[in-house]
């Protein structure tokens, strides 16, 4: 897992301290990390029916994880049509919740939620 940790930050970003007692369901994680990999080559998915899409997409990400984080955000701009994609400054996804979930976090999910509920309601319409 600390490698893996390491590899998910930009290079010279220190990884968290590992807890003192694994989080409960820890010990399944490696079980479960193979499985997905299992599935990732077992299913062929095609990325550009994310074009249909008829809902607004939200990503956050802090630019202290490393780079191909911002590569996948530049993809899947080209992919869905309404995404709106903010870059946090000082964290990554191992920070605490309460460093990632900022007034400015919850007020752009907010904001994308009040969208989302006009666009379904225009097409109950």
């Amino acid at each position: 897992m600390t490698a893996f940790v390491q590899a998910q930050l930009k290079p010279g970003v220190a990884a968290p301290p590992t807890p003192a007692r694994p989080a409960p369901g820890m010990e399944k994680r490696p079980a479960g990390i193979a499985a997905m990999m299992r599935a990732f080559t077992a299913y062929s998915f095609d990325r550009h029916r994310l074009r249909a899409c008829e809902f607004p997409v939200y990503l956050g990400y802090g630019d202290l994880t490393n780079e191909y984080e911002e590569v996948q955000a530049s993809v899947l701009a080209r992919l869905f049509p309404d995404i709106r994609i903010q870059r946090f400054a000082g964290v990554h996804h191992f920070v605490p919740p309460e460093q990632i979930y900022t007034r400015a976090h919850v007020q752009a999910l907010e904001e994308l939620w009040a969208r989302s509920s006009s666009a379904e309601l225009a097409l109950q319409k």
